[in-house]
């Protein structure tokens, strides 16, 4: 699904009407801040969070936007600081810096380290074109006849 109008109507096939057209326009309101490519997950969420037999509105929506960790697009506008190299950013995800991803990456401090390390050349940068030609030259391959 790609529109909110198409979220909108495949919450009303599982769940039936909503009990009003406020209802309706806050849910869809609330839609229009999801990336389209975000709906379908949305959608799956609120399925799995409520019985079939009851109506969605807005609180059980935004739960559903949290519990299935979608960011939506009113985040950008936020300020965030990151905790490995101070850098300051209007975004949702990595530092465009330092590439830290929160807590995936561990705790900042780990991830300082690391970083600092690979910044000095410690720490191997990854070459693509060295590892597929050590592929290509591998016996793991067998090498085709044309």
């Amino acid at each position: 699904m790609r529109t909110v109008n198409e979220f909108m109507t495949a919450l009303i096939d599982y769940f039936g009407p909503f009990p009003n057209k406020t209802v309706a326009l806050d849910i869809a309101t609330e839609a229009g801040y999801i990336k389209p490519a975000d709906l379908d997950k949305l959608l799956r969420q609120i399925k799995i969070t409520l019985p079939a037999s009851w109506t969605p509105d807005l609180k059980s929506v935004i739960e559903a936007i949290k519990a299935a960790n979608i960011e939506t697009m009113m985040l950008p506008g936020i300020q965030k600081e990151c905790p490995v190299c101070g850098n300051h950013w209007k975004t949702t995800g990595v530092c465009p810096n330092c590439a830290y991803a929160g807590k995936s990456d561990g705790t900042p401090e780990e991830y300082r380290q690391w970083w600092q390390a690979w910044k000095e050349g410690k720490v191997p940068h990854y070459d693509v074109a060295k590892t597929l030609s050590e592929l290509a030259e591998s016996k793991a391959f067998p090498k085709t006849q044309q």
